[in-house]
């Protein structure tokens, strides 16, 4: 009753339903809460803690189907409020947030106090190339294409489609915190497709919490990357230029313990 009467209003509201959890269990699908809201909370509040973190990206994680397909340009899963410059993540942890949040295509609300934040949480914040992810006028929800397994943790690969068509961002994740190199274990692949098609954005996580390094070997392929002339990547928070990488050829890192890759894959024409 509340949506007709806000969006015949000219002046820019947002409509947030607080917990999608509900709607969902009451009719079965979330068709109702992103056609009624702009924002869906989709899950438990979120912790400034990396287990409490973790969880909210597992929980998008193993999301698929309708879940995915209901998030879009006006209605978005949200997936709370960032906790980067707050005092329970480590900065690596603070990037993970601040990167899957933008891969998961979720709001990205501060919660930290502004006239004492570091600068090196600042400077997460403010970073141009993650936010643009974030904001991508496609609107598609990444999602995770691959997981392994590692001690106390996993390393994921994730991929969202961005714009202009080809284009994708790639991420990373290694959640292992313990402090040695690492040959074996979970890791996740995401995607989320950017605007227009063909550019994507593409993560890997490791989300163990031992303190090795996580050795990690993929092609562009198992994130489901099809163009055969290859993509050129570029990685978001440091700013470095990876090269072409054809969907065959081997993409080989060694990350720290909770940790993300997230890059902006490009296609070749």
């Amino acid at each position: 009753m509340y949506a007709p009467s806000l969006t015949s209003i000219n002046q820019p509201i947002n409509m947030y339903a607080p917990s999608s959890t509900s709607i969902n269990n009451r009719y079965g699908t979330y068709t109702p809460g992103v056609n009624t809201c702009n924002t869906v909370r989709s899950y438990m509040d979120v912790q400034d803690s990396w287990e409490n973190v973790y969880k909210i990206i597992s929980f998008y994680g193993n999301m698929t189907g309708e879940f995915i397909d209901a998030a879009g340009p006006g209605h978005w899963h949200d997936a709370d409020m960032l906790v980067v410059g707050d005092y329970g993540l480590s900065l690596n942890q603070q990037k993970i947030q601040m990167g899957m949040w933008a891969l998961m295509a979720s709001p990205l609300f501060m919660s930290v106090d502004l006239r004492n934040i570091n600068i090196e949480s600042k400077m997460i914040l403010l970073n141009k190339e993650v936010i643009a992810i974030s904001q991508d006028p496609l609107g598609i929800q990444g999602r995770r294409m691959f997981k392994y397994s590692v001690r106390q943790g996993d390393v994921e690969g994730w991929l969202r489609p961005l714009s202009p068509t080809g284009k994708y961002a790639v991420g990373i994740l290694n959640s292992n915190t313990f402090g040695w190199l690492q040959y074996q274990g979970d890791v996740e692949g995401w995607l989320r497709p950017l605007s227009p098609t063909g550019k994507y954005a593409v993560g890997i996580l490791n989300s163990n919490t031992f303190g090795w390094l996580q050795y990690v070997n993929k092609t562009l392929s198992d994130f489901g990357l099809t163009n055969q002339k290859g993509y050129k990547l570029t990685e978001v928070f440091t700013g470095k230029k990876y090269g072409t990488y054809k969907i065959s050829d081997r993409l080989i890192l060694k990350m720290e313990p909770t940790s993300l890759f997230l890059a902006v894959a490009v296609p070749l024409n």
